[in-house]
């Protein structure tokens, strides 16, 4: 199957079947509310081709899946995920789901892609959203005060608040605190999505 086309190469680096943005690799927060693009192989490159652009002059951290083989071979939890979206904050995020949804338009609509199992579909179009770990496998238990697995079938760990009930208010996510950074030891064990 053809390999998808991000429109600018130099801007991604392949890591673990992943084409990741270069500029956002080594400063990505280590957990929050991340965003699934939702995507097919029949509408993959189109949902590229509009949304990519977005994320990069946003300066979004994000990685895509290389080729429609790929998009094809998600399974079970992982069908339609094919481009996650890291924010650096909640405000960053509903900002991306209202970019990613004025970028799509009508071109691409809820009914295209695949629902993504146990996130939230928030926005108009294929934007889903889950609280978890970017790229560690863990999250923070500030209550226990030690990382714990990042569970896939949660919306999010019972200590974090839900702030997509203020989606699309801007003003209200300023009341919610900054996404936590911790030490780097562990940091970076790319694969989950």
């Amino acid at each position: 199957m053809p390999p998808l086309d991000t429109g600018n190469p130099g801007a991604y680096e392949l890591l673990e079947g992943w084409y990741w943005y270069n500029n956002r690799m080594d400063d990505m927060r280590d957990e929050g509310w991340k965003l699934h693009v939702s995507g097919t192989i029949a509408n993959a490159q189109l949902i590229m081709d509009l949304v990519l652009p977005v994320l990069r002059w946003g300066e979004v951290a994000h990685k895509v899946l290389p080729d429609t083989e790929a998009v094809k071979n998600q399974s079970g939890e992982q069908v339609g995920k094919f481009l996650a979206v890291y924010p650096d904050s909640i405000i960053q995020a509903f900002i991306a789901v209202s970019e990613i949804d004025n970028a799509l338009g009508a071109r691409v609509k809820p009914h295209d892609s695949p629902a993504i199992l146990h996130e939230k579909r928030v926005g108009r179009t294929v934007v889903y959203t889950r609280y978890g770990a970017f790229a560690s496998g863990s999250v923070y238990d500030p209550r226990l005060g030690r990382y714990v697995n990042d569970t896939i079938g949660q919306l999010k760990p019972e200590w974090i608040e839900n702030p997509w009930i203020y989606y699309p208010n801007v003003s209200a996510a300023t009341y919610f605190d900054p996404w936590p950074t911790h030490d780097k030891k562990g940091r970076r064990r790319r694969g989950r999505i």
